[in-house]
């Protein structure tokens, strides 16, 4: 019994537990998304996350504790090559900052020239990031998360 509520506590405590929003603030990626690229970065976002838990913002986001940091940039660090997002973790929990590249997904995906499929590559890839923070789940599944 008392693991059992052990659990329902630890479920209870984590970020997305009961309905809480969180909202995902976009910061330091003026140079790489022009305003029609954020529409459609989140158009996407909240397609994919409406009822998940979390909100885009660029920019406009209050500092509580219900923000998850979101940089865009050019490219990951060396030791990295290739990843197109990461989700940093602290000790077991998933910390509430996250890293899309913004050069190996446009790589990955052929450098095409719509700004619609680009805003759509980079919101999954920023919603796959965010789900590991809401999730609390570090690993992947041959399905994704």
């Amino acid at each position: 019994m008392v693991k059992i509520l052990a659990a329902l506590l630890m479920a209870s405590l984590a970020p997305g537990a009961l309905g809480a929003t969180w909202t995902v603030c976009v910061e330091g990626s003026g140079e790489l998304l022009n305003t029609p690229l954020r529409g459609a970065v989140l158009r996407e976002f909240r397609e994919l996350m409406g009822g998940r838990g979390a909100d885009l913002g660029f920019g406009t986001c209050v500092r509580d504790s219900r923000r998850i940091r979101l940089e865009i940039q050019d490219e990951p660090p060396d030791h990295l090559d290739g990843v197109l997002g990461l989700a940093y973790r602290r000790s077991e929990r998933i910390e509430p900052r996250l890293k899309v590249f913004y050069g190996p997904l446009v790589r990955y995906i052929g450098d095409p020239n719509s700004t619609q499929l680009i805003g759509r590559a980079i919101a999954r890839v920023a919603a796959h990031e965010a789900m590991h923070f809401l999730e609390q789940q570090p690993e992947h599944c041959a399905d994704g998360l």
